[in-house]
Formats: C-alpha cells, sequence, structure tokens
C-alpha cells in the first residue's frame, strides 16, 4: 500500500511535482523512501532529515516505527507546510522541524553530542563548496547509518573525483523555478573514500527503487553525461558505521602511536596478499543485517514463512519454540504476531540481541538454553559451528517427543552452482567485489558440509525423519522430527 495515496498533501503541495524530470508523484516519491529507509533499517531508531523539504521523509519513517523524526529545512514555506502536514498524521512528540542552515545544525548538534541512529542527506551535498568537512559533520552526528542522495558523476578514472559546476539547480519552495549558483559533486569512489576515512562504509551496491513507470525515473532512465556517458541523474547509496574508528595516518603521527608502526615489508606483503580482517557479527553488521539477509540468503522470506505455516499446521500457540541464531528477532517478530505466545530467541552476538526486535525475549549465549521445546529453528546458523553433531546432539536431546526442528544451512557448493550463487547475489544488487571480500572474511569462519552429510548424521543422531523442505543455490532447509 502507498501511504502517500493516503496522505497525498505530500505531493499535491510539493512545487517538484510540475517539474519534467525526477518528478514528484505519490509513485516515486515511495519507491525512493521505501528503499531509503525501510523498516527493518528504522524501526525503533531516530531519524534526521537534512534539507526535509515537505517532511515525506518523516511520514515514511513514522509509519515504519522510528521513535522520532526532525526534518531541518531553511526555507520558510517549507518549514511551514511540513509541519501541517505532519501534525494531521503524527502527535507533536514524533517529530520536529527545525528552520536552520544546515551546517549550523550539524554544528550546534556535535557541540552538544547530540546523534540520530539514522542520517538522510538527500539532495544537499552539492549545495556546498566544502562537502568533505559537510561530510565529516554528517559522519560525526550519525550513530548508525548515513544515507546519500545526490547527483550522478561519471567515475572518469581510478581515482575519487570532486566536480565544480557553476550552474548546479536547487530547488525553490514555491513555483517552478530554481536556485542555480556554485557548487561541488562527487562521484561513488570519491564519496567512498571520504566515508571511510569518517568510520563509514558501504556494504552494498548503489540503491535502487523500483522503477517509477508515472514520470521520469530519476535512478533508473539513462541521461547523456559528460563525454557521452549514458548513467542516470542521481544515485542513492547508504553507509553504516565501522565498529572501530577509522585512524587516519596524521592522526597516528601526531599522537606518535608506536603500537602502529610495523616493519615496511609488513606494509608491502600486507598489500600483496590484500589481507582482510574476519567477518565479526558486530554493531556494523548488526544494522545492516536485514538487508544482508535479504540480499544474501535464497528464498529467506519464503523459508521463513514455510516454518510458519509449519508450526501453525502442528504445532500449538502456547508451545515453546525457540529461533537459534535469532539476530535482529525478524522471525520471532513474525511468529509472535502469528500468535505464538511462547516464542523466544539465542544469539551470541551482543549487538545483534541489544537491536533485536524483541531483546527482552532473546538469551546472549553459544548454547542452546536449558528447557523443553516443541519447535527449535536453526535457519542459516549451524554452518557456523564447528562441532555441529555435538551442537545437534543437545537440540535433540532439549526437543519435546513429536517436536519439530528445522534447519536451513548453506552447504558445499560445486563450482557451477556457487557461480549460480554468485549471479543470483549480483542481481540483488551485490557488487562482486563486495561478494569477494565477504567471501574472503568468511575463511575460517564459516564451516560448510555437504547435503548429504545432514541427511546422514541427523538420521544417526536419532531424529525418526528427516526431508527436505527446500533448496536453492545450496541453501539447504531440513525438516526434522523426534
Amino acid at each position: 500500500m502507498n501511504i502517500f495515496n493516503q496522505a497525498p498533501e505530500f505531493i499535491e503541495w510539493d512545487n517538484r511535482k510540475d517539474r519534467e524530470v525526477n518528478r514528484v508523484t505519490a509513485e516515486s516519491t515511495y519507491n525512493r523512501l521505501s528503499v531509503q529507509i525501510p523498516e527493518w533499517l528504522v524501526k525503533g531508531g531516530t531519524v534526521l532529515d537534512l534539507g526535509s523539504c515537505l517532511g515525506a521523509a518523516g511520514h515514511m519513517a513514522l509509519t515504519n516505527g522510528a521513535s522520532h523524526y526532525t526534518g531541518v529545512e531553511i526555507q520558510d514555506t517549507y518549514v511551514n507546510q511540513s509541519n501541517e502536514i505532519l501534525a494531521k498524521y503524527w502527535s507533536a512528540d514524533k517529530f520536529i522541524i527545525v528552520q536552520q542552515n544546515l551546517e549550523d545544525f550539524l554544528d550546534n548538534a556535535i557541540a552538544n553530542n547530540i546523534q540520530y541512529d539514522h542520517v538522510i542527506a538527500s539532495g544537499v551535498l552539492y549545495a556546498f563548496l566544502n562537502i568533505i568537512s559537510i561530510l565529516e559533520k554528517i559522519s560525526k552526528v550519525s550513530r548508525l547509518t548515513v544515507i546519500i542522495d545526490t547527483m550522478y558523476v561519471p567515475n572518469k578514472s581510478d581515482k575519487g573525483i570532486i566536480t565544480i559546476r557553476p550552474d548546479m539547480p536547487m530547488n525553490y519552495s514555491e513555483g517552478s523555478k530554481t536556485f542555480t549558483g556554485l557548487a561541488a559533486s562527487l562521484n561513488m569512489k570519491a564519496l567512498d573514500m571520504l566515508m571511510k576515512s569518517n568510520s563509514f562504509h558501504r556494504t552494498e551496491d548503489r540503491i535502487i527503487p523500483p522503477i517509477t513507470k508515472d514520470s521520469h525515473d530519476g535512478y533508473a532512465d539513462l541521461v547523456r553525461h559528460g563525454m557521452g556517458h549514458l548513467a542516470p541523474v542521481r544515485y542513492m547509496v547508504r553507509y553504516y558505521r565501522a565498529a572501530d574508528a577509522t585512524k587516519k595516518l596524521i592522526d597516528k603521527i601526531i599522537a606518535n602511536d608506536t603500537k602502529e608502526i610495523v616493519d615496511f615489508y609488513k606494509v608491502v606483503d600486507l598489500h600483496k596478499t590484500g589481507q582482510e580482517m574476519a567477518w565479526k557479527f558486530d554493531a556494523s553488521v548488526a544494522a545492516r543485517f536485514q538487508q544482508e539477509a535479504e540480499q544474501h540468503i535464497p528464498d529467506y522470506h519464503r523459508v521463513i514463512n514455510m516454518c510458519l505455516e509449519i508450526a501453525t499446521n502442528e504445532i500449538d500457540t502456547t508451545a515453546n519454540i525457540i529461533d537459534v541464531g535469532s539476530a535482529l528477532g525478524y522471525t520471532i517478530d513474525k511468529f509472535i504476531a502469528a500468535g505464538f505466545s511462547n516464542t523466544f530467541g539465542v544469539d551470541n552476538s551482543e549487538s545483534m540481541v541489544s537491536q533485536s526486535l524483541h531483546a527482552d525475549r532473546v538469551i546472549l549465549g553459544n548454547t542452546l538454553p536449558a528447557s523443553m521445546y516443541k519447535m527449535i529453528l536453526i535457519n542459516w546458523t549451524l554452518h557456523f559451528v564447528v562441532d555441529k553433531i555435538a551442537y545437534l546432539t543437545d537440540v535433540y536431546n532439549k526437543l519435546e517427543q513429536g517436536g519439530i526442528v528445522i534447519i536451513s544451512d548453506k552447504t558445499a557448493q560445486s563450482k557451477h552452482v556457487k557461480d549460480m550463487y554468485y549471479k543470483f547475489k549480483e542481481d540483488n544488487g551485490v557488487s562482486l567485489s563486495y561478494i569477494k571480500e565477504k567471501e574472503a572474511a568468511l575463511v575460517g569462519i564459516m564451516h560448510t558440509m555437504p547435503a548429504d552429510w545432514y541427511l546422514t548424521q541427523l538420521k544417526e543422531i536419532g531424529f525418526q525423519r528427516v526431508e527436505i523442505l527446500n533448496a536453492r543455490y545450496g541453501f539447504v532447509t531440513f525438516v526434522c522430527r523426534k
């Protein structure tokens, strides 16, 4: 359901609906914001929107469960209109619109140590020449993510570039006129470099909304840029705060940080081998986990729905159910919503537990909590366990007679299946470079076994019946009954 059909003022009062390129419509607004600030990202968090215009992002964020929305806008008309529209749909304690220059607002927030979970900078970066300084300030006020939507600039070389334009247009709040003037824009390579220097990194390709059919689509329709380059008008990317602050070389030198000093030839060797840090389920992974799951796991939603279908058909709603590796609590939330009141979780990542939709129902730990369960879900978790037989034996012993265990795991893939899996991820918007980077980081962390190993070992442990419920690209779901 498009929420802007039910709240038409966000579109009807927006003078950008009359422009020819990247026109504001209910469809284009919903398509853009649905991927920019989805529910899995903003639910329970605070959102700061720099250059908020009529506050449509606020309506989407609050609809998706954000705890509070702050819009910052300099133009009187937009400020007044957004206050009036948002007040029609939301109570005063859910939002605030600040009329202030963006840089002054950021300086004040930094001085007062104020942070927001998610910061949106949509269509504002090119209003500044000091773009490096602005990005540093935006990064300082963001606790988890920074979402940037800006003008496309072709990558003309392997180096990141910033382009100065003498006639960049910026929307004026009344009529069809625009402000034009000297401004800066930058390509994704340059933006990646600058955000990394501020401890934010990008783990997904550019975010592409569903195709808008009722107007020109600024994120998909191709136009001719300089030197004949065909590309969209705009691009949208999302950055996640790294668990550890990035240490800049100059900071290490100034601090005389001798712990960071290594032999020159060791640096050369590291550069040659491309050594990467091992994968960790830390705060940065937790912040983006839901999208990671949806982009990297084949049939993610389908498998969870199958689990719920089996529970609905065979398990009493008061039965004891546990989700092993419950992550952000998406599965727990679906089961509770379906009426299964005794659904709990266990996860060994403190960051995952703290950000879970149902943190009060999740136990932090590496083993299955002592209890008896009617259903145990182990979806996309067992491949991180080294001694699978010991773990599954414990699962069997804690399962009630007649109980059900559902296991979804990444099994050992042949080269042909692996190539198909890579294609699946690329089709989901994951860059090949990130696919390779993640694969390297998971070496020694993920321990896969062939599918027939599960069938054999699960029966030997004692399960009366083991069936394959779903399989795609080497990801296999097994249903085990005791």
